[in-house]
């Protein structure tokens, strides 16, 4: 990744020349915006659908923020309007180089979220379900880890410490939280 790198390298992780010029641009286009990834790699961890389309709506309103979608092919899309749809469009090194110009990142547990901090401290929003922000999660400044202890039924429990790794524990993180958080 080093033999690329020009003077619009991100902060952070080499990002090639020609990705940071073309997130550059893609990110002129779309002003001010949030990156959203809505999948991991276990269903504990996934926010539903409809929670981060209303988080999208109020990053819109509240903050003025754009929401562009990341992630893969596989991963379901945001339901309404979105500033952008990159689901499963863009390589690796691209949409490292499009987190690195987010003014905000909001997801689970993910290599999007792990990503969004190692090309630079991208301000980020993350879920967490059966894995432990303590373990893994970010750290730094502007960073909300949301767990949902705080409000389901396990007696404060953490999720991770409880779960069956299947369990929709995550769902419980109420919109509002994370749009303060944000």
């Amino acid at each position: 990744l080093q033999a690329d790198v020009g003077p619009e390298q991100a902060e952070g992780l080499a990002l090639p020349g020609a990705k940071a010029r073309w997130a550059e641009a893609e990110a002129a286009k779309l002003g001010r915006f949030a990156a959203v990834h809505v999948r991991s790699n276990l269903p504990s961890k996934d926010w539903p659908l409809a929670s981060f389309a209303a988080l999208r709506d109020g990053l819109r309103a509240r903050l003025g923020l754009a929401c562009v979608q990341v992630g893969g092919n596989g991963d379901p899309r945001v339901p309404g309007d979105l500033a952008a749809d990159h689901r499963g469009g863009l390589a690796w090194t691209e949409t490292a180089a499009l987190l690195s110009r987010a003014a905000l990142f909001v997801g689970p547990d993910s290599g999007c979220m792990h990503a969004s901090r190692a090309v630079r401290e991208v301000p980020a929003v993350a879920l967490w379900g059966a894995t432990s922000p303590l373990n893994s999660g970010l750290f730094g400044g502007a960073v909300a880890n949301l767990e949902p202890a705080r409000w389901c039924a396990h007696g404060g429990r953490p999720c991770h410490a409880r779960c069956d790794w299947t369990a929709p524990c995550v769902d419980s993180v109420p919109v509002e939280e994370a749009l303060a958080a944000a």
